[in-house]
């Protein structure tokens, strides 16, 4: 006799937006290793996380706007076109936060990466 699976949990789904293969890469893998998140795409290009974020809207995008040509207007298009979707940016420099939910420095992000997710999902 099989048992059936229960219901999976409700993962949220993160897009990562940086120039940087290594750094995306990184990220992704720390991501995936969590139960309650799922990377949804993986991107340095700006053209490609439009399209990514037509076809699957994520509950966060991680992006960083200095390493994406023309990142401060991604984020715009983000904010008008996918208003419930939460913008996390991260970078080396706190001035790249533009408009932004959040940031985190990308040398604090094993640390602060994931509560900062789970914080932003949770309201704050």
């Amino acid at each position: 006799m099989s048992k059936l699976a229960g219901p999976q949990p409700v993962r949220a789904k993160v897009l990562i937006i940086d120039g940087s293969a290594v750094a995306c890469e990184g990220l992704a893998l720390m991501l995936s290793r969590q139960p309650d998140l799922v990377v949804c795409g993986v991107t340095g290009d700006a053209s490609a996380a439009v399209r990514l974020v037509a076809v699957e809207p994520p509950d966060v995008v991680v992006i960083d706007p200095a390493m994406v040509p023309t990142g401060d207007r991604l984020i715009e298009y983000l904010r008008t076109a996918h208003p419930a979707t939460l913008i996390l940016a991260w970078s080396v420099s706190p001035l790249q936060r533009m408009h932004a939910d959040t940031f985190v420095l990308k040398e604090l992000a094993p640390k602060e990466m994931l509560p900062t997710i789970r914080r932003l999902l949770n309201g704050g």
